[in-house]
């Protein structure tokens, strides 16, 4: 119960995670990975979003890069994407 996929677990994580298994009635191993699950579609959510941002032109209006300040920004400085 120590460690969770070979990372070191807070003494406190333990015993939350222990207080939330008897109250939710489930394995602890249930929770870690129903949470594990959570963030990781929170996580490939936000990189996705990320790459479809920088996949979309600067001149789009949806790219918050678009901006003309910071086009300029950009342009001062030579990072603007092509």
């Amino acid at each position: 119960m120590e460690k969770i996929l070979s990372v070191p677990l807070d003494d406190s994580l333990v015993e939350r995670l222990e207080n939330i298994s008897v109250r939710a009635g489930v394995a602890v191993s249930e929770l870690v990975s129903d949470a594990i699950a959570r963030h990781l579609a929170d996580l490939e959510n936000y990189y996705l979003s990320i790459h479809e941002l920088r996949s979309v032109r600067l001149d789009h209006p949806q790219n918050p890069l678009a901006a003309p300040e910071v086009r300029e920004y950009l342009d001062l400085n030579g990072e603007r994407p092509a």
